[in-house]
């Protein structure tokens, strides 16, 4: 099991961008490599932030951390790797 995972269960679409937004930061500071993000598939099956996700791993404010990422679980969770800390 990943040690380093996230679950937007629960939130509100703004709030599960601010929790992806603030992890993201947080675990690129801390040279972390991987983590799972578990969206969900919503209780409707219209999956709010699910459907938002593709378009934030493109908001600026999270990509300049991504290198790249992948839906895992049939699309329920996404598996994102983080690019590799800058010594300046």
């Amino acid at each position: 099991e990943n040690p380093y995972q996230i679950d937007l269960h629960g939130l509100t679409v703004q709030e599960a961008f601010d929790k992806v937004k603030k992890t993201l930061s947080l675990y690129y500071k801390k040279g972390i490599h991987h983590i799972l993000i578990i969206t969900g598939k919503g209780t409707t099956g219209k999956g709010l932030i699910k459907n938002e996700f593709s378009g934030w791993m493109e908001n600026p404010k999270l990509a300049q951390y991504i290198r790249s990422w992948r839906w895992q679980n049939a699309g329920g969770a996404a598996f994102i790797e983080l690019k590799r800390k800058k010594n300046l």
